[in-house]
């Protein structure tokens, strides 16, 4: 079985996010990383749509390159939005 190795330091990577952003600000963050996804909703990420990718990287249970599409070009600015919400 081949594990993504990237994948699984992103979910260590990230836990806090998931305890410390809610509600409002939760939301901002979600649509955030949404504007950066491609909206292809091919599912290459393992998710059924890029809304649902972004709720799982919002949540550190996906990394920030999670899209296979976009990912490794986006992968900076996600980490600043999720730093941003921490704030």
């Amino acid at each position: 079985m081949f594990i993504n190795r990237e994948r699984i330091i992103g979910i260590i990577e990230y836990p806090i996010v998931r305890t410390y952003i809610e509600g409002e600000e939760y939301d901002e963050v979600v649509e955030k990383i949404y504007r950066l996804l491609p909206k292809k909703n091919c599912g290459k990420c393992g998710y059924n749509s890029c809304y649902e990718c972004a709720i799982a990287i919002a949540r550190g249970i996906a990394p920030p390159d999670a899209c296979r599409v976009v990912g490794y070009k986006i992968e900076s600015d996600i980490r600043q939005i999720l730093m941003s919400g921490l704030k």
